[in-house]
């Protein structure tokens, strides 16, 4: 039987669509993605080959939905997650998860010490994982390496987040936003994947880790970084619709991922909205 050094779960999604086009010729990746089948079901587990690796990126995602729908958030999150690492200990396979900012209004820069602290339902079904991953490793000797990624931007983002719903409006000269208060660590997708690619060797039994860019951008500094780019003068109208428990300011603190992983960050904002503008407007 061929075994994989990677199974990436979420593989059409836009991390993992990035990670398989820039690393499937590096290392032997089976993708899962909406096709294969529901991973909340248990018997449809069978179907996926051995691996050394299951990278999770499959999860209900943004915060706002999960607001509207906690119980899908829930019970969908939890269950791939349980799924997973019943499949990393029957295969003794290692396992990569993918979580989320999970500390609120908090310390800056922000690491890994920090007290978590939940204010919505989706970073509540992220830290349940994390909690699933360390339970595991300590009963099962299921090796696992939690990634705590701040806000990561690029090519081909669901329309819903913060970058893309900005960019998708330039073209009518006004940019609607909410709440432009918020400042957030912004990491380009492809520099995310670097260092994913860089894991894949972790020693550690359990281990987290925040990821970012370690820096802090505004709303204003993004638009006027497109206004650079694109030579369109955009208007900025604010809604100022608060969202919930709105968390103002974020900056990872990446000393420790640095240190242990020997990764930078190496494409700045300019570059990675450039990035995107080339690619959205040249097709």
């Amino acid at each position: 039987m061929k075994i994989y050094d990677l199974v990436i779960l979420g593989a059409d999604g836009f991390i993992g669509s990035h990670f398989y086009s820039k690393y499937k010729k590096k290392i032997k990746i089976y993708k899962v993605g909406k096709k294969f089948g529901d991973l909340k079901k248990k018997n449809i587990w069978k179907k996926l080959p051995k691996a050394k690796i299951l990278l999770n990126l499959a999860s209900r995602v943004f915060v706002p939905k999960s607001w509207e729908e906690i119980d899908l958030f829930i019970d969908n999150n939890i269950k791939i997650t349980l799924n997973s690492l019943a499949y990393c200990k029957k295969n003794n396979s290692k396992n990569i998860y993918i979580s989320s900012y999970i500390y609120g209004n908090s310390k800056l820069p922000t690491d890994e010490n920090e007290q978590v602290k939940i204010n919505n339902p989706y970073s509540l079904s992220k830290k349940m994982g994390e909690d699933l991953c360390e339970f595991y490793s300590n009963f099962h000797d299921v090796k696992s390496l939690i990634l705590r990624p701040f806000n990561i931007y690029g090519p081909k983002q669901d329309k819903r987040f913060l970058i893309p719903s900005i960019i998708n409006q330039i073209k009518k000269k006004n940019v609607i936003i909410n709440d432009i208060r918020p400042q957030r660590d912004l990491l380009y997708v492809d520099d995310f994947c670097k260092l994913i690619f860089r894991t894949l060797n972790f020693k550690n039994k359990f281990s987290i880790y925040n990821i970012g860019s370690g820096k802090s951008y505004s709303i204003r500094q993004i638009i006027e970084c497109l206004k650079f780019i694109t030579n369109i003068n955009i208007k900025i109208i604010n809604k100022k619709n608060f969202r919930q428990n709105e968390i103002l300011k974020t900056q990872a603190g990446i000393r420790k991922v640095i240190k242990n992983f020997n990764w930078h960050p190496t494409t700045d904002l300019k570059q990675g909205l450039k990035r995107i503008i080339d690619e959205k407007f040249s097709n």
